[in-house]
Order: structure tokens, then C-alpha cells, then sequence
């Protein structure tokens, strides 16, 4: 957990202990429950979702779940429209899945209109998907812009309310997923155990991962009302993941590179962003610009996995000092600064992984050097980018962290002589962190030095966060939701909205936090105005009437034109590799508890192997199927239920 050397460094201030622990995040396994599965939504259980708007293109996505052999290609015809009953659809195709991409769809939409709703859906075997809404990105003047950042969704940490309230919103015009989308651990509390239960290292573990995901009820609906732009983190491929090394890879999971490029694969697969050439090389770039006319660029970039050296373990490590240590690399670097200095719009967000400013304890040297703390000679090539080329109005939105964090960055913010706490003077940019969806805050877990626990006051500790660093201006931690940045010519507004208990998936209740405004040139951190209340009515988009309520009524497009259906049939979500050469890996999820027989047949029909048989609650559940001693042939995988029966082929050649 990052929040760990944060809270740890905090501690050290008024202890004067040197070491710490933090321990699991602990919650009341009372109130966990969890809806599994829609069987309305077949075969397209996982939803639609759309991203990386362009003025004149958008990435839709989909993932089909065949009812017929795994093995085989499935065709799906895409729509898309401008009305919601698709009476004008202005493109449509079709395109070929297979296991090889775990029958997920991609699609780059071009040729559309600047500034423009879109609605889009999937046929497969003459059944619809539920419709997805996108926008494209303005183009020219834009008076006003609302863009939502987010990170850190830990599925068995608890409910993803966040996403349902942003679902909520109709103003906001791009979601910013600063990463940890997934979470490699396993674990969990009944109800909302990770699947496959066990750290992921592999592309089938991290495929079922991202597919557990996209079943949640809350964050589908996210995807379907607004287009997304992703970037990973560490906890997408494993804590404190580098370039070409982890410390805390477990070599028994084989070789890093090959759990990193797994990591990759399924994000590509599973995320709505629009992929680069297909070369190894440009495999790893995430770093890109979307702009939204001459008022917003939205850049993205990767100061975790794509030229990132490792960092130091104190101050008196060698590579602390050293000018050749990278977190972001000298391509990227060069990327970026240019990026910002040829730009014509007016702000730039810079969607960001890890902490840009400094942060301090009782000593003068980074609390966490993982941070760009960590890489002095990087970060003040960029400060210097700045301050030489007079580039103003630069606002980077951070996630990794777990809290709510405000603050100007300044070159040294200790220093009075070249930052001024009281008025901000020195300051170069600004940054915002945003709270995590459901990632374990301060209050969430416990701390313990030496076996004896901590048990300061949250209000306490983020008291001493400014206190000590005087260029952050706000600080809160135990609070769960996502920071909205109203954009306009005068200012940029950042907003932090909190959700109420992610442990009682009843709880859509939300409350507005604090906000912050950066000025026009201004380069510095103000008390921000009234918050910009969510518009919920969808009374100007083609197809809606006044009054219309999408973001709070299911109706025909939030949730799906069939009716809800109860079903306990199990579903057969992937079967990879097919054909098999060792293991074959089976997913499947039961919506309701039920007794379960899984067996093999060979093609005369003789039972080959009983793999498992008993009684299981609901859940997503995995299972290895060992191949190595089957002679070669086809083969018959039967997954009976207490009603229902799911027959699969599976080959080895």
C-alpha cells in the first residue's frame, strides 16, 4: 500500500521511532455482498465503454462471451449513431474475435464530428449489447470544460461508488484513470474476494482480473456513460514495478518481463485506449495528448513502467545523486517538454502516477523516494523547462497516494527565500492528488511500531502535513471518491467529492469536500469557489425530452432494452489456452450457489477426468486443467450445474 511511507514519514515527526509497519487493510466482512453477474446482459455480461476522444475519432470497446466453442472466432457488428434509438446510424462494421485476444473488441471510430454525443452498441448471434454514449473532443474556442480524475480501484477493498456517481454526472466531458484500475493481490472479503484468489502473474490471471472488474455493476456504468483515459500504475502489473525489474516480484512467478508484458496485454485488451503501432518497442507507450479546442490539453504520462530506473533507498544511496537516473527517460522527457511548450492551449492537466512535489518529515530528504522526490535530476529538468520557456498554467492531477492532497510546487517549498507559504510566490505549478476509489486509506488500516499500534487522530495527521510542508495548502485521508477539474479561461477549479461507506454497496450517498483554484497565470493555489453542482438532466442531447434523468433512472439505455432475468445457469467466461498444450485455464461464475460437477470426455464420449465436484457458493471461480498427459485430439469440458449444463471443446494438437 503507497500510503504506507506517506504515514510512515508523518509518524517519524512526532515518535522519533525509525521503523514502522503498516498492516492489512482490515473491514466489517458483515457487509459485504456482491451482484455477480446480469444474465439480461448476455453474451455482452462485461458492458461497452468508450475512450480517448479525438475530435473526429473515439476507441468503443465490448467483450463477448460465446455460448458455442471457445475456440472459435466470433463475428460482432458494431453502431454507431447520433440518436439513442439508432434510427441514424452513421457507421457500422464488423470485426472478428477469438480467444487469442480473450473475445474482446476494439474498435477506433473515425470520420465523426468535433464536439458530438455518440451512441454505440454490439451484435453477436443477433443479440444487442447494452448502448454505450460517448463525445468527441471540441475543436477551436471552448469556453468550459469538466474533466474527472480517479485512481486506485482495489475491488476487494470494497464498492466502487465512485464510479456510479460519476456515472451520475452529465457535465463532464473525460474520465482520467491515473491507474491501479486492477489490483494484483488476492484476498478479499465474502462477497468481494479477488478472482483468481492468489497474486496475478500470468495473461489468463490477469485477463480474469480486468473481466472481474468489468462485471461490476458500478464501474460498467461508468464506462457507458463517458469516454475514459487510462494510464497504468504499479498495482496493475505489482507493487513498485520498474522498467525491467521489481524487488517485490516473486522470481518463483517467472521472469518480470514476461508477468509485465502479460500485464500490458490484458490492459490493451481490456481498456478503451487507442493502441500504438505493434512494434515491441512502442508496445509500452502510454504517454499522449488529448485536447479539448485552445482551452484544455490533457496529457498523459508514464513515470512507472516505460524508462524508469529504480530508486534509491535513502539519501546516501548512489543513485539519489545520479543525473542519469530516469523516472520518466530521456525520450519521454523530451516528449513531454516539448509537448508543453508547443502547445496553443490555454491549461495543461498532466495526468501523473506518482507525486510531483517534495515531502518531508523530521529530516530535509524525501519521505518516499519512489516519488519524483527521488529523481531530483529529472524533475528540475522539467522545472527548469518551465521557468526558461515562461510556461504557465500547468495543473498536475496525481493518484497512487490515497488522500487528498493540495499544493503549489515550488523548487524548494522549505526554502522562504525562493517559495513564500503565505502567498504562494515561487510556485511553478500546482498539483492536486485525488482520494482513491476503494484503495485502503488511513483509517482503514493499522499502524504499529515495534507491535505496539498507533492510533493518532486522523485529524491530527493531516494538521501535521502542512505544518510541516508548507506548500500543501490541504490534506485529507480517510475519505473514498474523485476530484472534478472545471476548467474555464479565467481559472481551473479542482474539486474533491467523497462517497459515503464502500463497505455497504447501498450507500450512493456523496458529499462535496474542498475546492481549489489555480488563476490564469497565476501558477499558484487559491481557495477555490462553489462547487460546480452535478448536472443530472439530459435535456439538450438528441433523443432525451426535458427531464430526462439518465444519469439517476435506469431506463432503456442505462440498463439494457431486455428485461432483468433471473437466471442460476453458470457462465462459461473464458477457456484459454484452446487448444492446449499443458494448462488450460477454465473461468466461470455461478450466480447463485449451486452443487457443480466439471469434467472431461474424449471424443468417443468416455469420462477422462473428474475435475472437480461439490457444492460452491456464488462466485468467479478459476480452475487449471492439467493437459500434459493427454494423447492429442478433441476433447469435451462438461460444467454441470444444479439446472443447467455448459459443454466446450477443447483441443490439444
Amino acid at each position: 500500500m503507497k500510503l504506507s511511507g506517506f504515514l510512515i514519514g508523518l509518524l517519524l515527526l512526532v515518535s522519533g521511532v525509525a521503523q514502522a509497519q503498516l498492516y492489512s487493510v482490515s473491514r466489517d466482512a458483515n457487509k459485504i455482498d456482491s451482484n455477480l453477474i446480469d444474465p439480461a446482459l448476455k453474451p455482452f455480461y462485461h458492458g461497452v465503454a468508450s475512450g480517448d476522444p479525438l475530435p473526429t475519432a473515439v476507441i468503443i470497446w465490448t467483450r463477448v462471451t460465446p455460448d458455442d466453442t471457445l475456440s472459435q472466432p466470433v463475428t460482432v457488428t458494431w453502431q454507431v449513431a447520433t440518436d439513442l434509438a439508432f434510427n441514424q446510424i452513421i457507421k457500422t462494421d464488423s470485426v472478428v474475435t477469438d480467444a487469442t485476444r480473450d473475445y474482446t473488441v476494439k474498435v477506433d471510430v473515425t470520420d465523426l464530428q468535433a464536439n458530438t454525443y455518440y451512441y454505440y452498441r454490439f451484435i453477436a448471434g443477433g443479440v444487442v449489447s447494452i448502448t454505450g454514449r460517448t463525445k468527441t473532443a471540441p475543436v477551436g474556442n471552448v469556453d468550459r470544460i469538466k474533466v474527472v480524475a480517479i485512481s486506485c480501484s482495489d475491488y476487494k477493498e470494497g464498492y466502487f461508488q465512485a464510479y456510479r456517481k460519476i456515472a451520475d454526472r452529465n457535465d463532464i466531458s473525460l474520465v482520467v484513470h491515473l491507474g491501479d484500475y486492477i489490483y494484483e493481490q488476492g484476498g478479499g472479503q465474502p462477497g468481494r474476494v479477488h478472482e483468481p484468489d492468489a497474486e496475478i502473474y500470468r495473461l489468463q490471471d490477469y485477463r480474469q482480473r480486468y473481466s472481474q472488474y468489468h462485471l461490476d455493476p458500478d464501474l460498467r456504468r461508468c464506462h457507458q456513460m463517458h469516454p475514459f483515459a487510462t494510464i497504468w500504475d504499479d498495482h496493475d502489473i505489482v507493487v513498485d514495478a520498474l522498467t525491467d525489474t521489481c524487488f517485490r516480484h516473486n522470481q518463483a512467478f517467472g521472469p518480470y518481463l514476461d508477468r509485465k508484458f502479460a500485464a500490458v496485454t490484458a490492459a490493451r485488451e481490456w481498456l478503451p485506449m487507442r493502441d500504438p503501432d505493434t512494434t515491441l518497442f512502442s508496445f509500452y507507450k502510454n504517454w499522449r495528448t488529448l485536447s479539448f479546442g485552445n482551452l484544455l490539453d490533457v496529457v498523459l504520462i508514464d513515470v512507472r513502467l516505460y524508462d524508469r530506473d529504480r530508486f534509491a533507498d535513502n539519501a546516501n544511496d548512489p543513485i539519489y545523486s545520479d543525473t542519469s537516473a530516469h523516472i520518466m527517460g530521456q525520450e519521454q522527457l523530451s516528449w513531454f517538454l516539448s509537448t508543453l511548450s508547443n502547445t496553443s492551449a490555454q491549461w495543461k492537466v498532466v495526468a501523473n502516477q506518482l507525486m510531483l512535489a517534495q515531502l518531508r518529515a523530521i529530516d530535509p530528504v524525501p519521505v518516499i523516494f519512489e516519488n519524483w522526490d527521488g529523481y531530483p535530476y529529472e524533475r528540475n529538468k522539467f522545472f527548469n523547462h518551465l521557468s526558461d520557456n515562461n510556461i504557465d498554467n500547468v495543473v498536475f492531477a496525481t493518484g497512487d497516494f490515497h488522500v487528498s492532497l493540495a499544493l503549489d510546487v515550488a523548487r524548494d517549498p522549505y526554502n522562504t527565500a525562493v517559495y513564500t507559504p503565505a502567498n504562494g510566490d515561487g510556485s511553478l505549478l500546482v498539483e492536486l492528488v485525488v482520494p482513491s476509489v476503494s484503495g485502503g486509506n488511513y483509517d482503514e488500516g493499522s499502524i504499529s511500531f515495534g507491535g505496539v499500534p498507533i492510533t493518532l487522530p486522523a485529524e491530527t495527521l493531516e494538521g501535521l502535513i502542512p505544518a510541516v510542508n508548507p506548500h500543501i495548502k490541504k490534506a485529507e485521508i480517510t475519505s473514498h471518491g474523485y476530484l472534478l477539474l472545471d476548467v474555464n479561461s479565467t481559472r481551473t477549479q479542482g474539486e474533491f467529492w467523497y462517497v459515503g461507506n464502500i463497505d455497504d454497496q447501498n450507500d450512493y450517498t456523496e458529499s462535496f469536500g474542498s475546492s481549489w483554484q489555480t488563476l490564469d497565470g497565476g501558477n499558484r493555489l487559491l481557495p477555490g469557489g462553489p462547487a460546480a453542482q452535478p448536472i443530472i438532466g439530459l435535456p439538450n442531447l438528441p433523443g432525451f425530452s426535458p427531464g430526462d434523468t439518465l444519469g439517476i433512472v435506469d431506463t432503456a439505455m442505462v440498463s439494457n432494452i431486455r428485461p432483468v432475468v433471473s437466471s442460476t445457469q453458470p457462465v462459461l467466461m473464458s477457456l484459454y489456452p484452446n487448444p492446449v498444450e499443458n494448462y488450460s485455464y477454465l473461468n466461470y461464475v455461478l450466480p447463485a450457489a449451486q452443487k457443480v460437477t466439471i469434467a472431461i470426455y474424449n471424443s468417443e464420449g468416455k469420462l477422462m477426468d473428474k475435475l472437480y465436484q461439490g457444492t460452491q457458493p456464488s462466485g468467479n471461480y478459476v480452475l487449471t486443467i492439467d493437459a500434459t498427459t493427454w494423447p492429442a485430439g478433441t476433447y469435451y469440458l462438461r460444467l454441470e450445474g444444479s439446472t443447467h449444463q455448459v459443454v466446450r471443446t477443447l483441443l490439444k494438437p
